[in-house]
């Protein structure tokens, strides 16, 4: 557990970031500039903002959403303060306003599925 007198974030106690990162899908192009840009938000929260590297997590390529869905509790059990989470990879934005983040195994296809 980080010490809260260091998690020091915009001048907040308890900030925690959670950055989430698919660059490698079986059915959509890959996005190889993942790691790259969530290593480089990791540094820029770290050294412009003052977010201790500890308060950072990073997250990138899990292999099923269950894993995901542990990271985020995690981290935001760990919070005590505000909590930024960021995502990069292939999703859309509903008709009804609703992020969906696709998942490694996503594919799009031809065919309507029925069931």
């Amino acid at each position: 557990m980080l010490d809260e007198s260091v998690a020091r974030f915009g001048g907040l106690t308890g900030a925690r970031a959670l950055l989430v990162g698919t660059a490698s899908y079986t059915g959509l192009p890959d996005i190889p500039a993942v790691a790259t840009t969530l290593a480089d938000l990791a540094d820029t929260l770290e050294r412009r903002c003052g977010l201790p590297a500890e308060a950072i997590r990073v997250a990138t390529d899990l292999p099923t959403p269950m894993e995901l869905g542990d990271v985020i509790t995690s981290v935001t059990e760990d919070a005590t303060g505000p909590l930024l989470v960021y995502f990069a990879g292939h999703g859309l934005l509903s008709r009804d306003g609703v992020v969906v983040i696709f998942r490694r195994d996503f594919s799009i296809s031809a065919e309507p599925q029925v069931g």
